[in-house]
């Protein structure tokens, strides 16, 4: 999968786009001061290409969710 930085703000955001012939995957993390040490936010987009992809859907969202956790 071949992926480029969209945009970096150092110390503040990393919004990072991925591609393949199946998948389209955008990243973006944000930190942000919290009273603890640092928020980090991260959003994770995956726009499938194909069908399979499509029906494959629910569960990458799934496998998603326990990964990044």
């Amino acid at each position: 999968m071949a992926g480029e930085i969209v945009e970096r703000i150092a110390g503040e955001r990393l919004h990072c786009r991925y591609h393949d012939d199946a998948f389209e995957v955008t990243v973006d993390m944000r930190v942000a001061p919290a009273p603890e040490g640092a928020l980090v936010t991260q959003t994770i987009e995956i726009a499938p290409k194909t069908i399979l992809g499509r029906l494959l859907q629910p569960l990458i969202r799934l496998g998603l969710g326990k990964q990044t956790r």
